[in-house]
């Protein structure tokens, strides 16, 4: 691990929110090397899936073909792609959830996640 005064840089293929967004959880966050590859991947496509919705509110959500008929256009798929592909990976590295915090409590016996329903 990364001693958590030592910030990674942010790679420079990345845009400034999502520049923002890994300095962010670096300071929050202590990651190993292979998480920071996940995290600077989740990013990407975060990137990726913010300039598919640019293109869909320019262009529009759908086209006509030759026929007549309305389709979704091929920038639709591909946020929808981009967006699974972050969100896959920002919960595989578990980053769902909060920090933990110095104050925390069991669950009470007999509730949800403490015992019996």
């Amino acid at each position: 691990m990364l001693p958590l005064t030592e910030i990674p840089p942010a790679p420079a293929h990345l845009s400034a929110a999502a520049t923002g967004w890994w300095n962010s959880i670096n300071e929050n966050f202590s990651l190993e090397p292979h998480h920071l590859l996940s995290l600077e991947g989740a990013l990407a496509h975060w990137d990726l899936w913010r300039e598919a919705l640019n293109d869909i509110q320019q262009r529009g959500a759908e086209a006509k073909d030759r026929f007549g008929t309305a389709k979704n256009r091929a920038a639709v798929e591909r946020a929808d792609r981009f967006w699974q592909r972050f969100e896959r990976t920002m919960l595989i590295l578990g980053l769902d959830v909060a920090p933990p915090s110095d104050i925390g409590r069991t669950p009470r016996p007999g509730t949800r996640y403490g015992g019996r329903a």
